[in-house]
């Protein structure tokens, strides 16, 4: 019997994880140095980590996912993979996310059989209602915008990117709950973590 996680478990898993942390290896001199700062930031009260490939050979990024994974067990945060599907599925994460030059969503869906959270990263607007009529969980605008929509502002699947932390003030002016930060703010700036965004 495949194991498969319904909309209303996801959504569940999703809720009040509304700091979402893209993290790169690269930015990190060794494997000590990246995972002391992911404990770091997990001890902040980060619950949502987003983690690319970088650098990493594939047999390395599947060894760091694996220690990741028991880590943010212990902390009991999500831990999505940046489009590595086959990644995420061996390390047995939370979920995939997925951008346009990804494998596409339906695709994605199709692989991973409903067994994990699926996130896309939208670049404009005009993605939006492919992305919704496609069941992503969540969805991220990695650029700041002003022109956002109260509706989609309150949109409890959309997270918005920012760079700064002024950046984040203005979302938050907003009235914006989700938020999708650099690994590094965060780190220059840990009180980002006690914001309330809802």
């Amino acid at each position: 019997m495949v194991s498969t996680m319904k909309s209303d478990i996801k959504q569940y898993m999703l809720k009040n994880k509304n700091l979402n942390l893209a993290v790169n290896p690269d930015c990190f001199v060794n494997e000590v140095e990246f995972l002391d700062k992911i404990a770091q930031v997990l001890s902040f009260g980060v619950k949502f980590l987003t983690i690319y490939q970088g650098g990493l050979s594939d047999f390395k990024f599947l060894q760091i996912l694996k220690i990741l994974r028991q880590l943010t067990c212990e902390f009991e945060a999500i831990l999505v993979v940046a489009n590595r599907i086959d990644m995420a599925l061996l390390a047995e994460v939370d979920g995939i996310y997925l951008n346009e030059s990804s494998i596409d969503i339906n695709s994605a869906f199709k692989i991973i059989e409903d067994k994990m959270l699926v996130g896309f990263e939208i670049s404009n607007l005009s993605q939006l209602n492919d992305i919704c009529a496609n069941n992503v969980d969540y969805f991220c605008f990695k650029s700041f915008g002003e022109n956002f929509s109260n509706n989609l502002i309150l949109n409890p699947r959309a997270y918005f990117g920012a760079k700064t932390k002024d950046d984040v003030l203005k979302l938050r002016n907003l009235g914006c709950r989700n938020l999708f930060l650099p690994f590094e703010v965060v780190l220059k700036h840990p009180e980002l973590t006690k914001y309330s965004y809802n």
